[in-house]
């Protein structure tokens, strides 16, 4: 897709798939969605402290948190957007309570 934008002079990829976020034609695939740099920072832990000043999430809550982001992937029209501002503290507070929830 990105390199048939090109070739069309198109700088932007919605104007072939009709997404309304933006995408542009000069980035890779997805890395160019504006929630991937927050992703990655949470998926490398660069935002968790090595010890965690709040209470962890309870496994039931953070399971709650996890069923609910997949039922907006799966209903919302802006999914890209939506889950993906949910992601960079999901994945942060997943990441405190494995460290605090033996078993």
């Amino acid at each position: 897709m990105v390199r048939l934008a090109q070739a069309l002079r198109l700088s932007d990829l919605s104007s072939l798939t009709g997404d309304p976020v933006s995408i542009p034609a000069d980035a890779i695939g997805k890395r160019s969605h504006p929630a991937v740099s927050e992703i990655r920072a949470a998926l490398h832990g660069a935002s968790l402290p090595s010890t965690p000043s709040l209470a962890p999430v309870t496994p039931e809550a953070l399971k709650a948190r996890v069923d609910s982001a997949w039922r907006l992937w799966h209903n919302s029209t802006h999914r890209r957007t939506e889950v993906g501002s949910l992601l960079p503290g999901l994945l942060h507070d997943a990441e405190v309570c494995i460290r605090a929830w033996p078993g």
